[in-house]
């Protein structure tokens, strides 16, 4: 939706994995100020909250008022009377347990290529204490493969919803952001305007994002959100580290083979937008 038309506040939710980009994707979205988001509250449910299914390593904070029924009430009465809410989570939050999705929202799904994103995970255990691998290890969804929990989801929503879905590939916002953005918001009526292009260094405040204490408790510790937190725009100080050099060990590859399949079949899926050229 372009800014010569009448602005129409809507619910949107992008579901993902981890290290898919969505972090600063997010950001671009509510850059212009009249965007509300809740950050990944279904997430710290399932690894803060009392019922969470996939703990965080011992010792991590603690949500009790988080639980994924309390989170679906609290997205369901968000009403968009002064700004449009946008959700971003991730996909095996809700794994097995779709009836947790807030309704009266649009679902769009945000992917990128599995190589890419454990090795962007491996990268982020690297900053922390520790052995990365044990790291890496300890904080990843135990047995799940975050891929067909995606892939999953998708299926669910085309089966389930009346809706016109999307879905978007990380890579190719990078390519161009400008063209990716804007097919975006026009699929889920959103407003688009140059603003989304570049933001102020730093994460937004909670006005802005709503999120768990636990997210920015362990945001200050380990600095998941480092390159986001640090980049100015699209292109603009995101850091994406050379392979030359580098050495990951077998499990990333082996995850990033296992997870390929569920990542191309989203990616030529016939709701992936794509570049014109």
């Amino acid at each position: 939706m372009s800014t010569s038309e009448k602005p129409n506040r809507v619910r949107v939710v992008v579901w993902t994995v981890p290290r898919s980009g969505s972090t600063v994707f997010t950001k671009s979205i509510t850059s212009n100020g009249d965007v509300k988001c809740f950050f990944e509250p279904y997430a710290v449910a399932e690894h803060y909250g009392p019922e969470g299914r996939l703990k965080a390593p011992e010792g991590g904070p603690e949500e009790p008022t988080y639980t994924v029924e309390a989170v679906k009430e609290w997205l369901e009465a968000e009403d968009t009377s002064e700004r449009s809410v946008f959700v971003k989570d991730l996909a095996y939050a809700v794994d097995g347990r779709y009836h947790v999705m807030p309704k009266g929202y649009r679902n769009s799904f945000l992917i990128r290529k599995p190589v890419s994103v454990f090795k962007s995970y491996y990268r982020a255990c690297s900053r922390m204490p520790g052995d990365p691998e044990q790291n890496y290890r300890d904080w990843l969804p135990k047995d799940v493969n975050i891929f067909k929990c995606l892939s999953d989801l998708v299926e669910y929503v085309e089966s389930n919803m009346e809706e016109d879905f999307c879905i978007l590939d990380f890579a190719d916002v990078m390519k161009n952001p400008a063209e990716m953005m804007k097919k975006y918001c026009d699929k889920v009526d959103l407003i688009y305007n140059d603003g989304l292009l570049h933001w102020e260094q730093g994460l937004p405040e909670e006005e802005t994002w709503v999120t768990g204490n636990a997210i920015r408790e362990t945001e200050a510790e380990f600095q998941w959100m480092a390159n986001c937190a640090t980049s100015t725009g699209w292109g603009k100080g995101i850091k994406h580290p050379p392979a030359e050099g580098e050495a990951f060990p077998k499990v990333v590859y082996d995850m990033a083979e296992f997870a390929l399949p569920y990542y191309e079949k989203l990616r030529n899926h016939p709701k992936c937008l794509h570049l014109d050229s």
